[in-house]
């Protein structure tokens, strides 16, 4: 078995990603781990202005192709889902071979061959899990473009918010749980498609996207906002100052200390028909924090794509907790895989 980062070591042709950020510090570290070596570094024109990143110039696509011709190997080292993006990276995978590694959003482990085969049992339990044929599709795809960097992969078995608000059957929710509310964007739409709801519990951490959420919803009246994050138990948690969670902040970064609160907690015995899960990695904790709304199966739409272990732990740990759901995955298009989600509702033949 051999993943991303053995081909990659087995070429010739130059390296050279397309992007620079956050996203392209990790690809260039998993690189350096890999003893993979970057030749160079291109940014679409408004992003060029004459400097570097680590090290290297950031070269214009022009200047790219000059430089490195058109056999160089195209690295993407940023994420997008706008269409007019998505066709730039059309563009380069016709004119070159063209890849986009799979890193971590929140940390932790890498999908590579190796991370494969220590977790082969529980890739393969899950995709017997799914409810249908279009999520095992989807599951494959996935595997495929975390493990290969195929952007080929990416493309296959999208869907869009209809699709996926058509499993959900929003139509007969009253209350809802928003985990990581981010502006209110979601609880919005969410009250657009769910003539019946009386109630979103929008919980957000960060106080500036708290701020904009409270703003954006206040006019529907049907919003319950929360600053705090969603979490396995009440405690004070640290976040890095900018949207990054972690209990612990890095040595010299600036944190903010939010309260950390269960579902359970926050509904106050209510029984909800719906609860979305999208905390950067957290999803686990807010998880466990929901574990007596859950024994009522509630349906879930939770996200997967922030740790390399989420596309299999979590379906596991939903599964285990109330083996009354139907599991489906769903995923709009971006790239790289991300906008993954696990949809959970409850089985047609349960009458509970």
């Amino acid at each position: 078995m051999t993943d991303l980062w053995q081909n990659l070591a087995a070429l010739t042709t130059p390296l050279v990603l397309y992007g620079t950020g956050d996203g392209a510090d990790k690809i260039l570290d998993t690189m350096e781990a890999k003893g993979l070596h970057a030749d160079g570094v291109f940014a679409s024109d408004g992003f060029v202005r004459k400097r570097t990143f680590r090290g290297m110039p950031v070269l214009s696509y022009r200047e790219a192709l000059a430089r490195f011709g058109e056999q160089m190997t195209v690295l993407v080292a940023f994420g997008s889902s706008r269409p007019e993006v998505l066709e730039r990276f059309a563009y380069l995978a016709a004119r070159h071979t063209l890849y986009v590694p799979d890193v971590p959003v929140a940390g932790g482990e890498l999908f590579d061959a190796a991370f494969v085969e220590a977790h082969r049992e529980a890739i393969d339990e899950v995709r017997t899990l799914w409810a249908d044929e279009s999520s095992r599709r989807l599951y494959d795809a996935v595997w495929e473009a975390k493990q290969y960097g195929s952007w080929e992969a990416l493309l296959r078995e999208v869907s869009d918010e209809d699709a996926i608000f058509s499993l959900l059957h929003p139509e007969s929710f009253t209350l809802a749980l928003d985990l990581g509310a981010y502006v209110g964007d979601t609880a919005e739409e969410l009250i657009e498609r769910a003539p019946s709801l009386k109630t979103v519990i929008a919980v957000e951490p960060d106080e500036r996207n708290f701020t904009k959420l409270c703003f954006a919803t206040a006019a529907s009246g049907k919003v319950e906002p929360h600053f705090a994050a969603a979490w396995h138990c009440r405690e004070a948690l640290s976040f890095r100052r900018g949207g990054g969670r972690g209990i612990r902040g890095a040595k010299g970064e600036k944190t903010v200390t939010v309260m950390g609160m269960t579902a359970d907690e926050l509904l106050a015995g209510r029984r909800p028909d719906y609860i979305k899960i999208d905390v950067e990695g957290a999803e686990r904790q807010a998880i466990a924090g929901c574990k007596s709304c859950l024994a009522h199966a509630p349906a879930l739409r939770i996200a997967l794509y922030h740790k390399s272990a989420d596309l299999f732990e979590i379906p596991l740990l939903i599964h285990r907790l109330n083996a009354r759901y139907d599991l489906y995955l769903r995923r709009k298009l971006s790239v790289p895989a991300w906008d993954l989600d696990l949809i959970a509702v409850r089985k047609e033949t349960d009458d509970v």
